[in-house]
């Protein structure tokens, strides 16, 4: 069943974990998500939501600033308003100031320095802004108001034109500070202009590479659709162009190449089957994600299926990496279950885990005691001592022998 519009935005306030007073519930009422229009190329999504009135700024900026970490994994975020009967005061005009001269697109450095002391108000109906002389009208009219009135409409104001207006109590003086401090910021600017084309002209290579860091799970390539059907990897027995699979990393390997790239090398497995996984840096951000995906993590990979010629195998060279959350197997039973019968990797060609393993995993799900039975061995005593004591479970000393009924002659020697 298909959800409405309002249910649509009630859903997204979960998603983004946000949770407004009674109060702040009113400015939303009857809020509803128009659309969420995609920017595949520069990785942002805007989210357009109808409302009745203007939001309060401090709501608007908190659902704003919830939704851009929601989804920072997946892209950067925008949220454009559209009002219905919208009501612009003195108040609304001037709480939303700072933001729209922030997020409008003016790139010059004397905004933030124009921009400082002012405040916009209305006048008969329209905003009006002060400027101190001529040359900064005609630098508003001209650059910075056209930016801005959008941006005004973007955050659910109506579509409005500015009107500037000349403080003539402002001295020559001012004006001539302004053309110096002009002057001096352009001056600058031609000097970072000149060092930068400089810098891209040197042929030295030593340089510090930056260390990036890593903030939540990793991703290598972009997000893999939920809706996209995950593949065991015991079903995939050709080459394939594109597959999705996920599972546990057992096994990784860097390496680094000629090239100055590195190749990332996982075996991963999902229980049904393994895989060898590889993919090749780009650039600092994958090589930091690389040196992030350890062993023990669960990752949903989507590539390509090849035959590895080196290998002589089956492998998957990986378009996209995901990190996921796999939930652990839990023992929910009231009564705990003692096991008697466990094999370590001290039984030859029957196990692969450790005693110390067994018996961290027995305390996670909270059993008392554990017992190791090995094939015709107490190899494993020692360290089951140590796990034993290291996790406060009861270890139970065994052995799977192998007996012979002593009433067959199965070999004898007449001298004895």
């Amino acid at each position: 069943m298909a959800l409405s519009k309002e249910e649509l935005f009630q859903k997204l306030l979960e998603q983004v974990d946000w949770h407004p007073d009674e109060q702040t519930k009113s400015a939303f009422k009857n809020a509803a998500i128009e659309s969420v229009k995609v920017h595949v190329k520069s990785h942002r999504w805007d989210f357009h939501l109808k409302v009745n009135d203007i939001l309060p700024f401090n709501e608007y900026a908190d659902l704003a600033n919830h939704i851009a970490a929601a989804f920072k994994s997946i892209a950067e975020t925008r949220l454009v308003i559209e009002t219905e009967h919208p009501q612009v005061t003195d108040k609304n005009l001037s709480e939303y100031w700072h933001w729209v001269v922030s997020h409008s697109e003016i790139h010059s450095p004397m905004t933030s320095e124009l921009f400082s002391g002012k405040v916009p108000f209305m006048r008969d109906q329209r905003p009006v802004i002060i400027a101190e002389n001529e040359i900064v009208k005609n630098f508003l009219t001209n650059q910075a108001l056209g930016p801005i009135e959008e941006e005004y409409h973007n955050v659910g104001f109506p579509k409005m034109t500015f009107s500037t207006v000349i403080d003539d109590s402002k001295s020559q003086a001012e004006i001539d500070e302004f053309k110096e401090r002009k002057a001096r910021s352009d001056a600058e600017l031609a000097q970072k202009a000149m060092a930068a084309i400089q810098k891209q002209g040197s042929k030295k290579k030593a340089k510090e590479k930056k260390q990036v860091e890593i903030d939540g799970p990793v991703m290598l390539g972009r997000k893999i659709a939920d809706d996209l059907p995950v593949r065991q990897m015991v079903d995939i027995n050709e080459e394939e162009r594109s597959v999705v699979v996920q599972g546990y990393i057992f096994d990784r390997e860097i390496r680094q190449l000629r090239s100055e790239r590195k190749l990332l090398i996982l075996k991963v497995t999902d229980y049904s089957s393994s895989f060898v996984i590889k993919k090749f840096s780009r650039d600092e951000k994958d090589e930091a994600a690389f040196d992030a995906l350890k062993t023990g993590k669960w990752i949903k990979v989507r590539g390509s299926v090849q035959e590895d010629s080196f290998m002589r195998d089956l492998t998957i060279t990986a378009y996209d990496i995901m990190e996921i959350t796999h939930e652990e197997r839990k023992d929910t039973a009231d009564e705990k279950r003692i096991e008697f019968h466990l094999h370590t990797n001290m039984s030859q060609m029957d196990a692969t885990n450790s005693i110390s393993d067994y018996v961290a995993q027995a305390a996670k799900w909270g059993h008392k005691a554990i017992a190791v039975t090995d094939h015709g061995g107490l190899q494993a005593f020692p360290e089951a001592h140590t796990a034993g004591k290291k996790n406060n479970v009861k270890i139970l000393y065994g052995v799977e022998a192998d007996v012979v009924n002593d009433g067959t002659p199965i070999a004898y020697n007449d001298a004895h």
